[in-house]
């Protein structure tokens, strides 16, 4: 089994573009058309759940624009990544890390210019500080002269906002910026700003609206990754519950774009690379991941915790041993990934239709209904297929056996129904081993 939680990095995201895990440099590819025929100042929302790979993929579109890789990946159109490539600079930030600065927009400022005179001037000591003098001076007119020996190696955020005071300064300085940044022959800034829905709730809120409302201009689009149903919640929290906080949103956006969620399947693939077949521990996991429709993040959690648990797993093979190992114990950890309050309902025996619904709609579980129901008494098929009727009410009164017996089992587990003298073990051994998912997050 192939482990794709990757660290991101160059080399990672190469590998990952190379092979299209999940199908998404097609997506790529439509941004950058996008990003190529805009004129004038944007505001662009990418919309996605979290965990499911939003970062990936803006790092993705910062490291085809700063490097060759296009020319042999061949994901956008030659013509239109040079075109993109010569008229944009681009720049990321992440709103998450940076939401402890009393400032959003100071806090942005900071980072480009950080970031702009590391690349820049790599080799020349003091560069930093030196443009940051310039636009401070020109932000407050010359009133405010700080010299590059006050800063050194250790100007920060703080120094920043004790210099610049007022709103019209902050923009003065953010757009004399931009102009130093353009100097190279560059038309355009392309500005990403990412999880700003982890973001507090008031810092999330500033920066939107400093950009919203201070920066219009035609050189600058802001690309913006966001889970919108959180960021919702966000704004709601500033500016109170009945606030509609979609509408918000649908206002602010010039553009609204979705990360598809229809990955998780081609995820599973590049991770299963041909190994399902002759495992059918990961046969269980996949198959709940689908039907919770978890997350990249998640998905990557759910095996790991999943591997973390495996020696916990009842050795016997028996019906009971069946049922714990690949019905209690994969929903268990999955809902307790997915769904809090599911999960301690099914742990206390209280949501069968979770099992139900897994039985009646996926192949897999059916299955593995129907071998636990011949492990418990195999009787109950051979009469129900002896029986002179059609194929299609045998398999109606199998499922009914199957989900009534399950439902038993299930009960004697977890419920209050008292275990028989033999079952005693697996149910300490499943208590044990949900102890043990319990400690998971």
């Amino acid at each position: 089994m192939k482990n794709l939680d990757l660290k991101l990095n160059e080399e990672n995201i190469y590998y990952v573009l190379k092979n299209n895990f999940i199908n998404r440099n097609k997506y790529l590819s439509s941004i950058f058309k996008l990003i190529n025929g805009i004129e004038e100042n944007k505001i662009i929302a990418l919309d996605g759940e979290w965990g499911s790979g939003k970062t990936w993929f803006v790092k993705s579109i910062e490291y085809l624009m700063n490097s060759d890789a296009n020319n042999e990946l061949k994901i956008v159109n030659n013509e239109i990544m040079d075109n993109v490539k010569d008229n944009y600079m681009i720049f990321y930030y992440n709103a998450w890390e940076n939401d402890d600065a009393e400032n959003a927009m100071l806090s942005l400022i900071y980072k480009l210019i950080n970031d702009s005179c590391l690349q820049k001037h790599e080799n020349e000591v003091g560069a930093i500080p030196r443009l940051l003098n310039t636009i401070i001076k020109f932000a407050t007119n010359g009133s405010v002269d700080i010299k590059q020996d006050v800063f050194g190696e250790q100007w920060n955020n703080k120094q920043i906002t004790d210099c610049i005071e007022t709103s019209e300064e902050i923009k003065k300085t953010f757009k004399e910026l931009i102009n130093n940044l353009l100097i190279e022959n560059k038309n355009k800034i392309l500005i990403i700003i990412d999880e700003i829905d982890r973001c507090k709730p008031v810092f999330a809120i500033d920066l939107l609206e400093s950009i919203k409302h201070f920066y219009d201009d035609d050189r600058i689009i802001f690309l913006v990754t966001t889970n919108n149903k959180e960021l919702a919640s966000s704004v709601c929290k500033v500016y109170g519950e009945k606030y509609d906080g979609d509408l918000y949103l649908d206002r602010f956006f010039d553009i609204n774009l979705e990360l598809p969620n229809n990955y998780i399947q081609d995820y599973i693939n590049a991770i299963d690379e041909g190994n399902s077949g002759s495992n059918f521990h990961f046969k269980a996991y996949r198959e709940l991941a689908k039907e919770n429709k978890l997350t990249m993040r998640e998905y990557n959690r759910y095996l790991s915790s999943m591997e973390s648990i495996k020696n916990n797993l009842i050795e016997e093979y028996s019906y009971l041993s069946l049922f714990a190992n690949y019905i209690i114990v994969p929903i268990s950890m999955c809902l307790r990934i997915k769904d809090k309050n599911r999960y301690y309902n099914f742990i206390k025996g209280e949501e069968f239709s979770i099992i139900k619904q897994l039985v009646d709609n996926n192949q897999f579980y059916h299955k593995l209904g129907r071998k636990i129901l011949s492990q418990k008494d195999n009787s109950i098929i051979t009469n129900i297929h002896s029986k002179h009727i059609s194929e299609k009410e045998k398999i109606i009164l199998e499922n009914q056996e199957i989900l009534k017996n399950l439902e038993e089992i299930y009960n004697q587990l977890l419920g209050s129904i008292n275990p028989e003298e033999d079952e005693w073990e697996y149910k300490e051994i499943l208590k044990e081993t949900l102890d043990i998912i319990s400690l998971f997050n």
